[in-house]
């Protein structure tokens, strides 16, 4: 079996769904499966070293919308107070060999596999002190690695702005993934987003 990524991905699961409207977009069919299931099925296909997932609105349907999958469950307890909560709750709880963190929105159901190797490609050519993201036509999308380098910026991350400032300070060792697919910047967060893009 090919050795695993140094790389733990860190799905962001908790948020509350408030531009969805009632539904809990996580929880919304795509194609036969719901988008929470396709997330973790995509990751779960590659060789990352672990996928930790948070978890907060709706806790207990999600978890059991996972069952099946080789994920660690993390609950944040804390979900309302943004993007931000997940992302240390995730943090906290990564395996202490992983030299980056794979930071996934877990409203992404068209990321690749395929992307995801990519990225973790070439963040094992360039070490825990660089950033790696996904482009299409010069355009950055989602995911995005951080190596350890950036724990702590991560861990005192604030609101619900996720991880942007600290690609934004780091430009120098920021590194860019040119991919052909859009998925990397469909987030199904409304619902004209999910009317538009699923494919049922």
């Amino acid at each position: 079996m090919p050795t695993a990524y140094p790389i733990s991905a860190v799905v962001l699961a908790a948020g509350s769904s408030t531009r969805m409207g009632t539904d809990n977009k996580l929880l919304l069919p795509w194609g036969e499966r719901r988008i929470i299931e396709v997330v973790v099925d995509t990751l779960a296909a590659t060789r990352l070293l672990e996928i930790i997932l948070v978890i907060g609105y709706e806790d207990e349907k999600v978890t059991v919308a996972v069952t099946k999958y080789p994920v660690r469950i993390v609950k944040n307890q804390n979900f309302s107070e943004g993007m931000s909560s997940s992302i240390r709750e995730g943090i906290q709880m990564v395996n202490s060999e992983a030299c980056g963190y794979l930071i996934v929105l877990g409203d992404m159901p068209e990321i690749s596999a395929d992307t995801v190797d990519a990225l973790c490609s070439q963040f094992c050519t360039i070490g825990n002190s660089g950033i790696v993201l996904p482009t299409k036509a010069g355009r950055r999308g989602h995911p995005v690695i951080f190596g350890k380098k950036y724990r702590h910026e991560l861990m005192t991350l604030s609101g619900d702005r996720g991880a942007r400032s600290i690609v934004a300070s780091h430009p120098g060792c920021t590194v860019e993934v040119p991919v052909n697919s859009d998925g990397i910047f469909i987030d199904v967060d409304t619902p004209s987003a999910y009317r538009a893009y699923n494919h049922e």
